[in-house]
């Protein structure tokens, strides 16, 4: 109690003033100095320890490590329970090793534990099995994952979690969705963390049908709306392109913690209503809910979005002045990108030029990018400098670039930063898209020839291009980066 209650002081009193202490006393203990942060002094006591180990004692102490992110220091435990005389079960050590190995991104020793695991012939329980398909997806790894998944007979909901969430993060949109169907297929009763999960795939694919397939199954299931569910669904349908369907939602929640409004705020500056954005900022402030960070970054896209100059300045002010928060990276990012679509470029570099923080290529693409409206070359010019001399220059400030060199006919610097490109090895990475038709989502590459309706596809892309053609368009190649050979 006093350990959980973060009173470590006093829990260890009672320790040490009991007469007889037991293996559950032992570990109580050391879990409690782990629990609250301490693992030097759970060290300590688990070197000092008088009677015999068991599974918990290692696993407290080896979990401690991973959480402070000590991985070397926690296999090393690890290697020394092996050869201990204590009777220990391995299973949740190794549920631990993973999980701190998913976290700290530590692939090379999460594939040692998997390859102990099949070495050993460990069997695999639900937990470790889980444990193990959640690190395998943390790194995109959807064969391995896979394959411990379908040699579960008896699958838990907790796995089919672990699947859809680990697909949901990994970007692999379209198979948690395959994922969700095969759930049901089988007759399980989804929960909130799959429903949110599903709707987070929903808004990633802006797959909208489907997304109101999801909400209507929410009634379905009797799972009851609460603030994470609500939150979620206004971020789909928002994603999605249906602002109004957000904003039923919005308006009907009873109860909006800070998550919900940052959701709703930002979903109405991202479709362009900036005053109703700061409109809704303004409610929030009224219903006493503390605004942060993420606050701000809806409130800035809504001025960019809108063009509300002088708000844009006076909430990048009040967010500093009235609530104390300090600007970070993405604050920036939305004042430059305010100011140099509004003209005001000198400004914009004099704010970047202020930060606190070092300038992301997001913050330079924007500044570009408006010099290239406002065809200031002459600041493109300082920009480029700072952007060619790093040592790993972004591709797209880069084509930014070349596109004003371009746009003034300044051949010798289009040529200079392609050879740099080409030098680096610098490459445009394909651009994809999904869309949704009847409940089937599809994704596309540029130049894919994967679908079954491939021919019929390009058919009508060509019969698009020769009907533009027809009304007069012409293509603008100025700005096409062609390679040495004319391609």
């Amino acid at each position: 109690m006093y350990s959980k209650c973060f009173n470590i002081g006093s829990a260890r009193e009672v320790f040490d003033d009991m007469l007889e202490k037991d293996l559950v006393s032992w570990n109580s203990i050391i879990s409690g100095y782990v629990y609250n942060g301490d693992v030097a002094y759970a060290r300590e006591l688990f070197e000092k320890m008088e009677i015999r180990r068991n599974e918990v004692s290692w696993t407290a102490l080896i979990n401690g490590y991973g959480r402070e992110g000590m991985v070397v220091d926690m296999f090393k435990l690890f290697r020394r329970m092996l050869v201990t005389i204590d009777n220990v079960k391995l299973n949740s050590t190794l549920v631990c090793l993973l999980s701190a190995c998913s976290y700290h991104s530590n692939f090379e020793l999460g594939r040692w534990v998997s390859v102990f695991i099949d070495v050993n012939r460990i069997p695999l329980d639900m937990i470790l099995a889980t444990a193990l398909i959640s690190m395998y997806l943390r790194y995109r790894d959807l064969g391995k994952a896979r394959r411990i998944f379908d040699g579960i007979p008896s699958k838990t909901l907790a796995m089919w979690n672990a699947m859809i969430t680990g697909c949901v993060h990994g970007g692999l949109f379209e198979e948690a969705i395959q994922l969700f169907y095969l759930l049901q297929e089988n007759q399980i009763r989804p929960d909130e963390i799959t429903m949110v999960n599903m709707l987070s795939a929903c808004a990633s694919l802006g797959a909208l049908e489907l997304g109101r397939e999801i909400h209507l199954s929410l009634g379905r299931s009797r799972l009851q709306l609460n603030e994470i569910l609500v939150t979620a669904l206004v971020d789909m349908y928002s994603k999605c392109g249906s602002i109004k369907d957000a904003c039923l939602v919005f308006v009907k929640s009873n109860e909006k913690d800070a998550v919900l409004w940052n959701a709703f705020i930002i979903g109405l500056a991202t479709h362009g209503h900036g005053r109703d954005s700061l409109a809704v900022f303004s409610q929030m402030e009224r219903s006493r809910t503390q605004p942060n960070e993420v606050t701000f970054i809806g409130v800035l896209s809504a001025c960019t979005h809108s063009g509300l100059v002088e708000e844009g300045r006076a909430n990048f002010e009040i967010m500093q002045t009235r609530y104390n928060l300090k600007p970070k990276i993405e604050h920036y990012s939305c004042m430059v990108d305010l100011l140099g679509r509004a003209g005001y470029l000198e400004e914009a570099m004099n704010l970047i030029k202020s930060m606190n923080v070092e300038p992301d290529s997001v913050i330079w693409g924007s500044l570009l990018s408006a010099c290239g409206v406002h065809q200031n070359v002459e600041l493109a010019d300082e920009v480029g400098k700072t952007i060619l001399s790093s040592e790993t220059p972004n591709v797209g400030c880069c084509i930014l670039l070349s596109n004003i060199y371009a746009s003034s006919s300044r051949w010798e610097d289009v040529a200079r930063v392609r050879r740099l490109m080409k030098n680096t090895g610098m490459k445009k990475p394909s651009g994809g898209s999904w869309i949704e038709v009847d409940g089937v989502v599809s994704r596309f590459l540029v130049e894919d020839t994967s679908h079954p309706r491939c021919d019929d596809i390009y058919e009508m892309h060509e019969i698009l291009v020769n009907q533009l053609e027809f009304e007069g368009f012409a293509s603008n190649l100025d700005f096409v980066l062609m390679d040495d050979d004319g391609t």
